[in-house]
């Protein structure tokens, strides 16, 4: 064969292999558009694109007006280490893919101030941290100087103030009533805003074995307008002789201590009870040591009288071990509870007899956040939830959510909780058979 014949065949071939060459890349393009066409796999790991693996946004606003803030530095973090940064855009908005599930810390600090909340990219997607002002409880008090004291949902007090000679008090916007007492007016309680001191109904009456000392009165009365009933407090002086005198709200239910002892409040004389030691020991369900464990002994009194209210607070020592006095020789129910453990309610127990043993089972905890239909936090929602399957001394444990509207459970015990939410103008919402170490975020709806 000639060399002559032979260059037309290498030119063809040259040309097919680059029109192949041109068709390749266009028959990949319509590959997937094609019918029967098949589309190019993407990488398996893109945690960029991919919101399996955990993508979250931020979003910070200004709480007065809600006004997006720009460039606020979010910081993202984890309990087991790693932490993200990023700067929020003119919306105030931030994005972080690739989290991954699980707890996350966020974190802004706007003007100074710091606010966090914890999210789970696992279960939520979207958190809004709103920046600004510390929210106060104001009001004024009629008529005034008066003490102002804002209580806990379990009778300590969480904040208190003197009035100014106009009335007005400034407290921190925690969870609880505020109780305005005055020498000669009945206790005022409300949930927030004015209060009006009156001279409510009398009590006089004397304590028999008592003396001189100060009685610390306890009570719950009726809030306006609605079925709740408001903790108040209060302290009336014990002369010498036992004698004593004060003033109730109207319609309220009391009790009081005196160096310790429970004391029904009723007018007429009134015999202290025996004191007593309280003994015994705290273990958890394996047999060790429930060390640092804590017992509230609230007093077992008439049927008729509304609980619970605060009690004497008592605390074991390393080896779960406790032994306190100030108790009267009857019968309280006792709550135990310690880190890592279900709290247990013993409704009934004696006092100054044999010591007290107590065993806990292992316990869990959920959390969340509560926000509106919009996404935005709702504080002050009350949260209540008990644990499942129910057994006889498993205590409902209740939370009020915060700014930000996160809240958390322990102590719970069994296999799952049940959870209720509530908050003002909103239908409340129930959840059933939550699992342990659930991260939630509860949705409510306005009324109307």
């Amino acid at each position: 064969m000639s060399r002559k014949s032979s260059r037309p065949r290498l030119l063809g071939a040259l040309l097919l292999l680059i029109l192949l060459a041109l068709l390749l890349p266009l028959g990949n393009l319509l590959g997937g558009f094609l019918p029967g066409g098949r589309s190019r796999a993407e990488p398996a790991s893109r945690p960029e694109t991919s919101d399996a693996a955990g993508s979250l946004r931020v979003t910070v606003l200004r709480a007065e007006d809600r006004t997006p803030v720009a460039g606020a530095r979010v910081l993202l973090e984890r309990l087991s280490g790693g932490e993200a940064e990023a700067e929020s855009d003119a919306r105030g908005r931030v994005h972080v893919k690739g989290l991954g599930p699980g707890p996350v810390r966020v974190e802004t600090t706007v003007d100074g101030q710091k606010v966090e909340t914890w999210a789970d990219p696992g279960v939520t997607s979207e958190v809004l941290l709103a920046v600004g002002p510390e929210r106060r409880r104001t009001g004024k008090v009629t008529p005034a100087p008066a003490r102002v004291v804002l209580l806990a949902e379990d009778g300590t007090e969480a904040a208190s103030a003197e009035t100014d000679a106009q009335g007005r008090y400034d407290l921190p916007d925690l969870a609880g009533s505020v109780c305005a007492t005055k020498n000669g007016f009945a206790p005022a309680v409300a949930e927030s805003g004015d209060l009006v001191l009156r001279e409510g109904r009398l009590i006089e009456g004397t304590l028999i074995g008592g003396g001189a000392g100060d009685l610390a009165v306890m009570g719950l009365v009726p809030s306006p307008g609605s079925d709740e009933m408001l903790l108040f407090r209060t302290t009336w002086k014990v002369g010498k002789d036992g004698a004593f005198r004060g003033r109730l709200p109207e319609g309220a239910q009391a009790f009081g201590t005196f160096r310790g002892l429970p004391v029904r409040i009723a007018p007429g004389e009134i015999a202290l009870p025996a004191p007593a030691h309280a003994k015994g020991v705290v273990r958890r369900a394996d047999g060790s040591s429930a060390a640092r464990a804590v017992l509230l002994f609230r007093p077992m009194l008439d049927a008729d009288f509304a609980t619970p209210l605060p009690g004497l607070r008592v605390e074991a020592d390393a080896n779960g071990e406790f032994a306190a006095a100030g108790f009267a020789a009857a019968r309280y129910a006792v709550e135990a509870y310690a880190p890592g453990c279900a709290r247990r309610v013993l409704p009934d127990v004696e006092v100054g007899g044999e010591p007290i043993e107590i065993v806990l089972s292992p316990g869990f905890s959920i959390g969340g956040f509560v926000v509106d239909a919009a996404g935005l936090p709702l504080p002050h929602a009350k949260v209540s939830a008990v644990g499942l399957p129910e057994e006889d001394g498993r205590p409902v444990i209740t939370a009020t959510s915060d700014e930000q509207g996160r809240f958390r459970l322990a102590g719970l015990g069994g296999t799952h909780a049940r959870l209720r939410v509530t908050a003002e103008g909103h239908h409340a919402t129930t959840l059933d058979r939550l699992p342990p170490t659930t991260t939630l975020r509860v949705v409510l709806q306005v009324n109307g």
